[in-house]
């Protein structure tokens, strides 16, 4: 997967120990590593567009599809967006890693192999 302008701010290794505690190191670790990172990647892209203005969604989809890791997405957003983009975002970051911890402690004993 490419690196994404948000990608700085992502700590995801205790949640990855939880992972692999509930799968072991694998192909289906693989394989959840990849679902999970499709859904941090919608998850804010999806907190971004709530505060970002309706007719800045084109320019912020443009500027992601010509480089994912440009430092003028976050410029872009802190400039047109209605509140404060690296909050926003580091927020996004923080509750989805906590509820997927959580759901990997509770569930490891009930997580079955694919």
């Amino acid at each position: 997967m490419s690196l994404l302008f948000y990608d700085r701010w992502l700590d995801l290794e205790r949640l990855e120990r939880k992972v692999k505690k509930c799968v072991g190191k694998n192909e289906d670790f693989a394989e959840i590593c990849q679902i999970i990172d499709e859904i941090i990647h919608h998850r804010i892209i999806l907190s971004i567009l709530k505060v970002l203005p309706q007719e800045h969604h084109r320019d912020f989809a443009l500027l992601i599809a010509k480089n994912p890791a440009g430092d003028e997405i976050l410029d872009f957003l802190k400039d047109k967006a209605k509140e404060d983009i690296m909050k926003v975002v580091k927020e996004a970051i923080l509750i989805l890693t906590l509820e997927l911890t959580d759901i990997f402690s509770a569930n490891k004993k009930r997580v079955k192999k694919i």
